[in-house]
């Protein structure tokens, strides 16, 4: 028998009771959102591309996606969907094949502005890595006759290892990644010789300064009358 001042007892504990198995239940039931760190990741096709190797947004394009082939294309989303045109085309220019190709692009802070954009490729016959600049003739295409070269590295004795990186810096400063020359361990030390562009990061100012096609920000490690290329920022890299 329950003791007399225990009866009014119950109601209380049989809510909460109540309480934490509709809570239990309703979290059983409810299903993960994407995005909540529970919900896994869903993948939407948003169109069919050829080798990409990268992809980025520019200053001012809104929605605009620019993905790049490593034929030698630089294809455009909307939204979700293709472009039916290519936004540039120097498929004519590049060499393709294993680690050789276009393998980036890079859009300045001021692109918005001045149409101006950056891409990083291997020169048809394999012996030479580019960075050049083209401009932009509409907010979806390119003139490829644009063309202006920045910066050449020689590349000759191996097809891989080709490095291909473009990225902006905060400084404004366009950073360029290079392979070290390819085959294994880097048998020629490019990546530790400071008088070699391979296996480096570059930091370059890409309108013409004082190197010609391009400037030195003074900053730079090597920059001046110290030993090494003026254009590396950091050494010893793959």
């Amino acid at each position: 028998m329950i003791p007399a001042h225990m009866r009014s007892k119950p109601l209380p504990v049989v809510l909460l009771s109540a309480a934490l198995i509709a809570l239990l239940v309703g979290s059983a039931a409810a299903k993960p959102r994407l995005g909540d760190g529970t919900g896994g990741v869903k993948l939407k096709k948003l169109g069919e591309f050829q080798a990409p190797v990268h992809v980025d947004n520019a200053p001012g394009s809104g929605k605009l996606l620019f993905v790049v082939e490593q034929r030698g294309r630089i294809q455009v989303l909307r939204g979700r969907k293709k472009v039916g045109h290519p936004f540039l085309d120097i498929s004519e220019l590049v060499e393709v094949g294993g680690e050789q190709g276009l393998l980036s692009v890079a859009f300045p802070p001021d692109y918005e502005q001045s149409g101006r954009f950056y891409v990083y490729y291997t020169v048809r016959g394999g012996d030479v890595n580019r960075v050049a600049e083209f401009r932009r003739t509409g907010p979806t295409t390119a003139d490829p006759g644009s063309l202006r070269p920045v910066i050449d590295f020689s590349h000759p004795d191996n097809s891989n290892h080709n490095g291909g990186q473009l990225q902006f810096g905060r400084d404004g400063y366009l950073y360029i990644g290079t392979g070290d020359g390819g085959s294994g361990g880097d048998p020629n030390g490019n990546g530790q010789n400071p008088n070699s562009p391979l296996g480096k990061l570059l930091r370059i100012d890409p309108l013409p300064g004082n190197a010609g096609a391009h400037g030195v920000p003074p900053d730079n490690p090597f920059a001046g009358p110290a030993p090494g290329l003026d254009e590396i920022f950091s050494l010893g890299l793959r």
